[in-house]
């Protein structure tokens, strides 16, 4: 229907144009735009007849300037240039939903918040369903952002545009999303988390957070893994490594312990001894080959934690700079270093004859490792050698005991060794024809070759590995996690530290950095010295311990669940096991009289971790059962707090 303008009513121009969500309708009055919207026919009228009530106001098709730039700052929204808007505005609505919608004006771009965190910040705690009513009736989409509203359960809710449209402007605005800043390293799925783009960002702001620790230009080792588009992010990366200011160390395709070696080593560039003053290991480790990402060391130190999620927010608030390719390099031949030294320090085991096996998964393991065994005219035979970045074979993850299959196959005979390794060959596996030797077991074969060692554990150990090695050594427990045990060692000077889960550090002889393929000659030289690993781990005292449970949970969430777990603790009720005591060293690790139970929220996904031990099947099994009845109910307790 045309609308005529007459001399005492406000004029309202309208337009329509393209947008990548499909047709939107835009409408302005004098004071700035009234209404922007997704184009259906209905809910156009609607919202018209509402602001010609509302503002008295007529209706014409003009395109006015304000649409011009309307159109301009939308263009380059859609094109990740523009993260505000400059350009006037008029909020038509009742008194609250004009409150509702200015504070949707104050939710950055990129973050989200929930229906009742925006009834919380004006002042009206219990009125979220109010709001999310307010922001449906939003006459301004985009602009006034009510699509950075989300449920307290992390849907996406209802959108007047479609809930797919909503989904399409959140992963528009997360150009950096936080989930791929872990509390160890930058990890997520190449092409939809980590791009070239936030790669350049990323080695951009990076390069600037190693400057300003260094106080002069820092010379950064980089290397990377086998996967596909491994090469694709060492470009996007040193791009963004260069345009900061930092020089690059380009090490090629290596195993990380070949890269962490890297760092601590002398180069002579030009006449001038330079030794690195940072690390970037490209690569998903154990992760799935669809995921790729960075391992960072600042002065031999990981990069890990808070340092990360600060990386983040930095580029969080800087995500429209352009960096240009560059990829300016000096070559350096770190492997060649790495293989004389290792033929070097592990030169009393040539000749050796006993043999053992290998699975190198197709990973980088074998980029260094079968020229040291050959070098040093070792006995084995090994399988799935050559690096292929979309592992044939199987998951290049050694802690599934489903991708052990084919080196079980080799253990036979005479031959009750085998190694495997992860992707980028920090994470070991050690197998014998009777035991798959986790990292704790490692720990204490290892031990007994060291004079009064000190030997850092982690809250995962067997509760008998510990005993046995405090006969002998000086053993703290600590928090899991490569990176923090990593610090605890160089902390405390001590001799080792090993995760069970295969990350071994050694500090004794070495760098104190984990490298499965230094841990390889570490076991061998073991039989070297006349340790038979099976007879030794026959001695320990039997016991079920089960493997890590995981239990889904949000995010937000899995602290807090903990604590509340804790606290239910000092309650217990009657006929729940006897609790001796609880160290709260990584989460809740609850000693009770015939074993323990542990509880604690994963450092890099959001779920519960839990794992049992006793000194019977049955037995862990009932601790089990006592303390998910807990966690369960502490689970139901928040989400219905939360609903």
């Amino acid at each position: 229907m045309r609308e005529y303008k007459t001399q005492t009513k406000e004029i309202i121009t309208t337009t329509t144009f393209s947008t990548p969500l499909g047709e939107m309708f835009a409408a302005a009055s004098k004071k700035g735009i009234v209404m922007l919207t997704f184009f259906t026919p209905f809910n156009i009228e609607a919202k018209i007849q509402t602001l010609k009530n509302t503002l008295d106001a007529d209706v014409i098709p003009v395109n006015g300037k304000i649409f011009e730039v309307l159109k301009i700052q939308l263009n380059e929204y859609f094109n990740k240039k523009r993260t505000t808007f400059e350009i006037p505005l008029q909020l038509v609505g009742s008194p609250f939903q004009v409150k509702c919608w200015k504070e949707l004006l104050n939710i950055p771009y990129g973050k989200t918040i929930s229906y009742k965190e925006q009834a919380i910040k004006i002042e009206n705690e219990k009125a979220h369903r109010a709001v999310a009513n307010a922001n449906a009736q939003n006459m301004i989409a985009i602009l006034v952002p009510c699509h950075r509203v989300i449920s307290s359960d992390g849907k996406l809710s209802g959108y007047n545009g479609g809930v797919e449209k909503k989904e399409f402007l959140l992963k528009l605005e997360k150009m950096i999303n936080k989930t791929i800043f872990r509390q160890y390293d930058i990890r997520g799925i190449v092409n939809e988390d980590l791009t070239a783009k936030n790669s350049k960002l990323i080695g951009y702001f990076l390069g600037l957070t190693i400057k300003e620790k260094i106080k002069t230009t820092p010379y950064i080792v980089v290397g990377y893994d086998v996967r596909t588009h491994s090469n694709m992010l060492f470009e996007a990366l040193i791009s963004g490594l260069n345009f900061s200011g930092c020089k690059v160390l380009n090490i090629g395709l290596v195993a990380t312990g070949v890269n962490y070696f890297a760092s601590f080593q002398e180069f002579l560039l030009n006449n001038e001894t330079i030794k690195p003053n940072a690390s970037i290991m490209i690569t998903g480790s154990h992760n799935a080959k669809k995921y790729n990402g960075f391992k960072i060391t600042i002065n031999n130190e990981p990069f890990f934690g808070d340092e990360l999620l600060a990386l983040y927010e930095r580029i969080l608030k800087n995500q429209n700079i352009e960096i240009p390719l560059n990829l300016d390099f000096i070559e350096i031949d770190a492997k060649k270093l790495y293989v004389d030294y290792m033929v070097n320090q592990f030169s009393h085991l040539k000749d050796f004859k006993i043999p053992f096996a290998l699975d190198c998964g197709n990973g980088v393991a074998n980029t260094v490792l079968c020229e040291i065994l050959d070098k040093l005219n070792l006995n084995y035979q090994g399988i799935h050698l050559t690096p292929d970045g979309e592992f044939p074979n199987h998951h290049p993850d050694p802690t599934n005991e489903k991708n052990l299959e084919d080196l079980k196959t080799l253990l036979k005979d005479d031959c009750n060794l085998g190694f495997a390794y992860d992707g980028d060959a920090d994470r070991i596996a050690v197998l014998t024809q009777k035991y798959n030797i986790k990292g704790d077991m490692l720990a204490l074969l290892f031990s007994k070759t060291m004079k009064n060692p000190v030997i850092i554990g982690e809250v995962t150990y067997s509760q008998n590995i510990f005993d046995e090695l405090n006969h002998d050594t000086k053993t703290i427990m600590d928090k899991t996690g490569y990176s923090n045990l990593r610090l605890k060692l160089k902390e405390l000077n001590a001799d080792l530290a090993a995760e069970v889960s295969g990350h071994i550090f050694f500090n004794d002889r070495y760098y104190g950095f984990d490298d499965a393929i230094y841990a390889t000659f570490r076991v061998i030289e073991l039989l070297y010295k006349g340790i038979d690993l099976d007879f030794e781990l026959d001695k320990l005292p039997k016991v079920y311990t089960s493997s890590n449970i995981e239990l889904e949970v949000e995010e937000k969430n899995k602290f807090l669940i903990i604590k509340k777990v804790e606290e239910k603790l000092t309650l217990i009720q009657r006929g729940f096991p006897l609790i001796k005591n609880i160290l709260k060293i990584d989460g809740l690790r609850i000693n009770f009289e015939y074993g323990w139970a542990l509880i604690r929220a994963s450092n890099t996904n959001a779920v519960i971790m839990t794992k049992y031990e006793a000194t019977s099947y049955a037995t862990a099994m009932s601790y089990k059962k006592a303390v998910e009845n807990i966690l369960n109910e502490v689970i139901n307790e928040i989400n219905n707090t939360t609903n």
